[in-house]
């Protein structure tokens, strides 16, 4: 294993993430710009992955595709958690 490669692998065990082009993101703008695949989503949401497609199809869920590859950013990814917590709430005071 190469000195940098050793180097950038130290910097990340730190708290900060190292790109591939060698380019170090601040751990505060890292979850802004992570995106997640398919599975992760649906591991993050507890759901299968036709029901992922379907969120996505009927416009609760925005999709970014790369070619084939389909990703998603993890604040969409929050937001719509927090979009259906805030619905349950409501729904639940409404019939207390």
């Amino acid at each position: 294993m190469s000195a940098d490669r050793l180097a950038r692998l130290a910097q990340a065990s730190h708290g900060e993430s190292v790109k591939a082009s060698g380019r170090i993101i601040p751990p505060e703008t890292r979850d802004e710009t992570a995106l997640l695949t398919r599975p992760e989503v649906a591991d993050r949401l507890r759901l299968s992955l036709p029901s992922v497609d379907k969120l996505v199809n009927g416009g609760d869920l925005v999709a970014v595709r790369f070619g084939r590859r389909v990703f998603f950013s993890k604040p969409a990814v929050e937001a719509l958690i927090q979009a259906r917590l805030a619905e349950a709430t409501e729904r639940h005071k409404a019939t207390a």
